[in-house]
């Protein structure tokens, strides 16, 4: 966090509900709301309102994509929009509940992705970063699939070497111009 910051980007960590605790699209929603909450206080923050993106890991991956897709469980609003998504290992195929597989929901219009998964990774195979960077493409919109060589499910495993450069890069790119 502290080499974000010192790259001028403020960091915010968001909690949200369990989809078993309140209902499938709970996660989702709350992960709008922070957005929506951030935008809001953007001159509070001495933030720029329009340049947000989002970042998560394993579930977390699952839900920037979700969040920065169309994600048709309900249409976001300008205010829950954000510009560019980092997905480290986000699982796409969610088992019972289809709705949350952002693969769903891509469209031309989504912001840029940058999908990161490791190779030997067992809890999430690498075919379903694959699944959601090839859905991004085929809608022409722009993502980057980097596969980790020997990474398993770990954030540490993922967030090393040429990771670190090309995460600066894609969010320098996208939200710095």
């Amino acid at each position: 966090v502290a080499r974000m910051v010192g790259n001028e980007y403020a960091v915010a960590s968001i909690d949200y509900r369990s989809s078993a605790e309140a209902g499938a699209s709970a996660p989702l929603e709350d992960c709008r709301d922070a957005v929506r909450w951030l935008r809001g206080r953007a001159a509070e923050y001495n933030l720029d309102a329009n340049r947000i993106a989002v970042w998560g890991f394993s579930e977390g991956g699952r839900l920037a994509a979700l969040a920065g897709s169309s994600a048709g469980l309900k249409q976001p609003d300008a205010s829950s929009r954000v510009q560019a998504v980092v997905d480290f290992a986000g699982p796409v195929s969610p088992g019972k509940n289809r709705a949350l597989n952002p693969t769903l929901y891509v469209s031309k219009s989504d912001p840029p992705f940058l999908i990161v998964h490791g190779d030997s990774d067992r809890a999430v195979p690498l075919q379903q970063s694959q699944s959601l960077d090839s859905a991004v493409r085929k809608t022409g919109g722009d993502s980057t699939l980097a596969a980790v060589k020997g990474a398993g499910h770990d954030f540490r495993q993922l967030r090393q070497g040429e990771i670190v450069d090309l995460v600066d890069s894609f969010l320098d790119k996208h939200l710095k111009g």
